[in-house]
C-alpha cells in the first residue's frame, strides 16, 4: 500500500476517516483454523437441529407407496436398477433416489433410522456446499471486504449457510422419508453451482499441475510452450487464501480469457454439467440451473450486462454456455411431467383456470417470503382454496407484496446489485411449482423453498460481512467527514462515541447466534411433528382447518391404530376418525377416495347400511375404483346380500376385464356361497381360467381358486390336479397353514364333493 505524501507541519490535520484502514492482517494458522473449525460447527448445528428427524417413523403420506410398498423392487441388481430408471411409481421419475433407498436397505439394519439418517446426512451435505458456494460468491461480490478480513469473510459465508440449514422451512424435505429427492437433487445442484463458479471467476482444477509463470518467463503446461501460456497478473487482488480470486472476473476480458486458457477451467464446466444432470436424475428441480447460472454470470461474476454487453461476442459465448443445462432441464421436464400425467396429478385446464394459476403464483411468491422471515403456523398441506377465497382478499395482499419486491429490485439493481440478483433466482427457483403446471392439491409447499430461498441467505452473509467491515472504522466525531473506499462518510455511520469496534462486533455476533438458536429450536420442534402419522396429521388439522386433505389423512391415522387396536379397544380413535371423515366430506364431498375411507371404517364400526352407501357415493364418483368395489362387494356378501355383490363384481369386470382383485372374488363367490341360487360352477370356472391367464407362471392361491370353481362344476379330475399342483407350491414355499388348507380340499375333491362356505361368508378362504 502506498504511504501518504509528506505534508507540511502547518498541514491541516486528516480527518480519522480521511486515513485508510488498514487493519492488523490475520495470522495464517488462525484463518486455516477457523477454515475447519466453521465446517464443523455447520454440521453439528445441523444435527443438533434435525436430531428429531433421526428419531422419526413414517407418516403415511407417500413413504408406505414410495419406499416400502416398493422394497422389492429396491435391489443393486440389473432388475433392480431397469425398474429405478423405467418406473414412474408415484408420478415421479427419480432413478438416483431409488438407487439411494436401495443403499439404505444395504447399509442400515434398521432401515427406518437409516433412511432418516441419510437424508439428514444429505442435508448436511448440501449445507456444507452451500458454505463454499456463499463463501466464492461473497469473495466476488465484496472481494474488498473479504480481502481484508479473511476470517469474517469465512464467517458471513458460514452464518448464510446456517440460515439455510437450521431454517424450519428445510424440515419438510429433510424429515420426511419420501421427500429425499429433494435434498439429494438440491446437494448436487449445489455441487454443479459451485463448480461453475470456479470455471466462471477462473479456478483452476485440482488435477492439473500449474505453475504461474513469471513476465517473460518459460515453462510448460502439458507440453505447451510459456509463450502460448499468458500468466496471470501476481498483483490480482485476493481474498486471503489462495484459492480465491474475488475480483478475477472484474479483470479485462482478453487477460480474463488466456488465464481461463492457463488454468484448463473447462475441466469445472464438464463437472458442472454433468453434475445438472445427474441432478436431474434425483429430482427435476435442476431445470431451473439454467436461468440461476445466467443471473450469476449478471452478478456477481460480471460476464453479461454492464461493460460487457448482453449481446457481444463474449455475451455471445456466455449464452452458449447454457445450451447443455437448458437441454438437460427440457429433457428432465418432459419426464417429469409425463410422470406427473400418468399418476393422473396434473390438473387440466378445465379443472384449474388460467385465472387460478396466476392466482396461486402471486400467492406462491408472497408465502415463501412471508415464511422465511417468519416461520411459523407451519404444516405438511396447505391446500388449493375453494374460488371465492383464491381469488380473494388474500391475493390482493399478495400482490402488493410482489409489486413492493419488483420495485426494490429494479430500485437496488445499481446501488445493491445482489438484491435484484437473489430475488430473480428466487422467481426462477420458484417457476415450476408456482401452479403453472399443477400437479396435486396444494397451492404451497414448504419443500418448494428449500433452493428457492439460497439468494436471501447470501444477502444475509453479505449484510454480515460488511457490516463486520465497517466495525473496524473508528466512529466519526461530530460533524465529522471523511471517505473510505470512496463511501461518504455520512453513509457510514457511527455506533458511538463510547462503541468500540470490539463490543460492537461482540453484540453483533450475540445477535446473529441468538437468530440461529432460535431458528434451531422452531426447527426441533417443527421436526418432532413429523415422529408418526397420527401426529404430523393432527398439526396438519390445526394449522390448517379448512383443508379437506388433512382432516382425511388425519382420519385414516385414527382409523389406522382403530384397526391395530380393534374397534372395542380403539373406539374412542374410531369416533375422532369418524368426525374428521366426516369434517374431511363436508369441505369436499367429491373426494372418491376419502368417501372409500370412511366406508371402511364406518364397516369397522359395524355401521354396515351407512358403509353400503357411502361405497355406492364413492363408486358414483369413480367408478373404475377396483379396490371400493371389490370391498363394497366383500361387505354385500357379508351381509346377507350376495346377488348384489356378484353384481357388483359383474359390473366392474365389464369395466376391466382382466383386474385380479375382482375375478377372484367373483369366481370363490360363484362357487363356494352356500346359496345354491348364487352358485354357477361353470361361470366360476370361466372367472378362474381369465384369472389364470392373468398370472404370468403358475400361482397357489389362484390355483386353489381354479380347483374349487372346477369341483363345482363337476370337473373333479382337474380340480384335483390343480389342487395337488398349487399343495407343491406351497410346499416348496414352506407355507405350511396354506399347504394343510389344500391338503383338506384335496381330500373333499377325491370323495367328488365341492367345497363350499358357511355363513357368515368370509372375506377370503386363502
Amino acid at each position: 500500500m502506498a504511504l501518504p505524501a509528506a505534508q507540511s507541519p502547518d498541514a491541516e490535520a486528516p480527518s480519522p476517516r480521511d486515513v485508510p484502514v488498514t487493519p492488523r492482517p490475520t495470522s495464517p494458522r488462525v484463518v486455516a483454523l477457523w477454515a475447519w473449525v466453521l465446517p464443523c460447527l455447520l454440521v453439528l448445528l445441523v444435527v443438533a437441529a434435525f436430531f428429531p428427524a433421526l428419531l422419526a417413523g413414517y407418516v403415511a403420506w407417500d413413504d408406505e407407496q414410495l419406499v416400502l410398498g416398493n422394497l422389492p423392487h429396491l435391489t443393486l441388481d440389473a432388475d433392480g436398477v431397469r425398474w429405478m430408471w423405467e418406473t414412474r411409481a408415484g408420478g415421479h421419475f427419480q432413478p438416483l433416489t431409488w438407487v439411494t433407498y436401495a443403499v439404505d436397505r444395504v447399509l442400515w439394519p434398521d432401515l427406518t433410522f437409516g433412511l432418516h439418517c441419510s437424508n439428514v446426512l444429505l442435508h448436511t451435505l448440501a449445507a456444507l456446499t452451500f458454505y463454499f458456494v456463499a463463501r466464492r460468491l461473497l469473495g466476488l461480490a465484496l472481494p474488498e471486504q473479504s480481502a481484508h478480513s479473511p476470517v469474517a469473510w469465512r464467517a458471513s459465508a458460514a452464518c448464510a449457510a446456517a440460515l439455510f440449514a437450521v431454517h424450519p422451512l428445510r424440515v419438510e424435505s429433510v424429515a420426511w422419508i419420501a421427500e429425499r429427492r429433494d435434498v439429494l437433487s438440491a446437494f448436487l445442484y449445489l455441487l454443479s453451482v459451485l463448480c461453475y463458479v470456479k470455471y466462471a471467476s477462473g479456478k483452476a482444477p485440482p488435477m492439473l499441475n500449474i505453475t504461474p509463470l513469471p513476465p517473460g518467463g518459460e515453462g510448460r503446461v502439458r507440453g505447451e510452450t510459456a509463450a502460448t501460456q499468458p500468466c496471470i497478473d501476481a498483483s490480482a487482488p485476493r481474498s486471503g487464501d489462495a484459492e480465491e480470486t474475488p475480483g478475477f472476473a472484474d479483470q479485462p476480458t482478453s487477460q480474463r480469457e488466456s488465464a481461463l486458457a492457463v488454468y484448463g477451467c473447462k475441466t469445472w464446466y464438464i463437472l458442472a454439467v454433468v453434475l445438472c444432470a445427474v441432478s436431474l436424475l434425483a429430482k427435476a428441480s435442476a431445470l431451473t440451473l439454467t436461468g440461476v447460472l445466467l443471473v450469476l454470470d449478471v452478478y456477481p461474476l460480471r460476464r453479461l450486462g454492464g461493460r460487457r454487453g448482453w449481446f457481444t461476442a463474449d455475451a455471445g459465448r456466455v449464452w452458449l454456455e447454457k445450451l447443455p443445462f437448458l437441454l438437460l432441464g427440457l429433457w428432465a421436464a418432459e419426464r417429469a411431467l409425463a410422470a406427473q400425467a400418468a399418476a393422473g396429478a396434473l390438473y387440466t385446464l378445465q379443472q384449474y383456470g388460467p385465472w387460478s394459476r396466476l392466482a396461486q403464483a402471486t400467492q406462491g411468491l408472497a408465502f415463501y417470503i412471508g415464511k422465511m422471515l417468519l416461520p411459523v403456523n407451519l404444516g405438511p398441506i396447505y391446500q388449493i382454496p375453494p374460488p371465492d377465497v383464491l381469488l380473494g382478499g388474500r391475493l390482493w395482499a399478495s400482490a402488493v407484496v410482489v409489486v413492493i419486491l419488483i420495485v426494490t429490485g429494479v430500485a437496488l439493481r445499481r446501488r445493491w446489485p445482489g438484491v435484484p440478483a437473489a430475488l430473480a433466482a428466487y422467481v426462477i427457483i420458484l417457476a415450476p411449482v408456482l401452479g403453472f403446471a399443477q400437479s396435486g392439491p396444494q397451492l404451497v409447499a414448504d419443500r418448494y423453498s428449500y433452493l428457492s430461498c439460497l439468494g436471501f441467505a447470501l444477502l444475509a452473509g453479505g449484510v454480515v460481512l460488511t457490516w463486520y467491515r465497517r466495525t473496524a472504522l473508528p466512529p466519526l466525531p461530530p460533524g465529522g467527514e471523511g471517505r473510505v473506499s470512496g463511501e461518504p462518510a455520512t453513509a457510514l455511520p457511527s455506533a458511538g462515541p463510547a462503541a468500540s469496534p470490539q463490543s460492537r462486533r461482540a453484540v453483533g455476533a450475540l445477535v446473529i447466534a441468538l437468530v440461529v438458536f432460535v431458528l434451531i429450536h422452531a426447527t426441533m420442534r417443527q421436526a418432532a411433528y413429523w415422529a408418526d402419522a397420527e401426529t404430523l396429521w393432527a398439526r396438519a388439522v390445526t394449522v390448517s382447518p379448512e383443508s379437506s386433505f388433512a382432516h382425511a389423512n388425519y382420519a385414516d391415522a385414527l382409523a389406522l391404530r382403530a384397526w391395530a387396536t380393534g374397534a372395542e379397544n380403539g373406539a374412542t380413535a374410531l369416533e375422532r376418525a369418524l368426525h374428521h371423515y366426516r369434517r374431511a366430506l363436508q369441505l369436499d364431498r367429491f373426494d372418491p377416495v376419502t368417501a372409500d375411507h370412511f366406508a371402511r371404517t364406518l364397516a369397522l364400526g359395524g355401521s354396515t347400511d351407512a358403509a353400503v352407501t357411502m361405497y355406492q357415493w364413492a363408486l358414483r364418483l369413480k367408478p373404475d375404483s377396483v379396490a371400493t368395489r371389490a370391498s363394497l362387494a366383500d361387505l354385500l356378501a357379508g351381509t346377507g346380500q350376495p346377488a348384489a355383490a356378484v353384481q357388483v363384481l359383474r359390473d366392474g369386470l365389464d369395466r376391466d376385464s382382466a383386474s385380479q382383485a375382482l375375478l377372484d372374488p367373483l369366481a370363490r363367490l360363484l362357487a363356494t356361497h352356500p346359496d345354491a341360487a348364487i352358485r354357477d360352477g361353470t361361470e366360476a370356472v370361466r372367472w378362474a381360467r381369465l384369472l389364470m391367464a392373468t398370472r404370468p407362471e403358475p400361482h397357489a392361491p389362484v390355483l386353489l381358486t381354479l380347483a374349487t370353481a372346477l369341483a363345482e362344476a363337476g370337473q373333479f379330475e382337474e380340480a384335483v390336479a390343480a389342487a395337488q399342483e398349487a399343495l407343491a407350491l406351497a410346499e416348496a414355499a414352506e407355507d405350511d397353514r396354506f399347504a394343510e388348507l389344500l391338503r383338506r380340499r384335496l381330500e373333499l375333491f377325491r370323495a367328488g364333493k365341492p367345497y363350499h362356505v358357511e355363513l357368515p361368508l368370509p372375506t377370503t378362504d386363502k
